[in-house]
């Protein structure tokens, strides 16, 4: 009977140490685990981070690089005019200088 109680602690002291070994095993990936995830996490904020800034310094300097098609649409046709306008006066200059030659009708 001495015996047969001995073979008992024996297998629960082993089954308590099993089961200790297996926790502590079990925190330990679950810590490196979790503080593998913090890592990435803090690393795909700054990529964040960054993209915004990058995405910040890129809508401030459409201004200066691009033209709105309203503001082209309105410089193109002013530009027009302005050749139209000087090849009216260019016409009326060869006509004015062809009545004084006495050239041309």
């Amino acid at each position: 009977m001495q015996w047969s109680l001995e073979i008992y602690q024996f297998a629960f002291w082993l089954l308590t140490t099993v089961v200790s070994v297996a926790l502590a095993a079990i925190s330990y990936f679950i810590k490196d685990i979790r503080q593998t995830i913090k890592e990435k996490q803090e690393k795909t904020e700054k990529k964040i981070e960054d993209i915004g800034n990058e995405f910040m310094e890129f809508k401030a300097s459409l201004p200066r690089n691009y033209v709105l098609r309203d503001d082209f649409i309105r410089t193109t046709a002013t530009l027009e005019a302005k050749i139209d306008r000087m090849a009216a006066d260019t016409t009326e200059i060869k006509e004015a200088i062809a009545k004084l030659v006495g050239g041309a009708k």
